[in-house]
């Protein structure tokens, strides 16, 4: 969880998303919180994959981006 002043938002790293269970299993811990913060997950894929259920994927150099 990252907090800066009233912005909350909850990232999930992982090395690559290289297979349907690796993403499963990094996107489960997000899908299974309740609430409209931002969600993230932050890995060092090559290519950037679409949204799934809300939380948004985005590769670990371009984290500065959404900070």
């Amino acid at each position: 969880v990252a907090r800066k002043n009233d912005r909350i938002i909850y990232i999930q790293s992982t090395y690559i998303l290289i297979d349907e269970s690796t993403i499963t299993r990094e996107y489960a811990p997000l899908e299974a919180i309740d609430d409209h913060y931002e969600k993230y997950v932050v890995s060092l894929d090559e290519v950037e994959l679409p949204s799934r259920n809300g939380i948004r994927h985005i590769q670990a150099w371009r984290l500065d981006e959404i900070l």
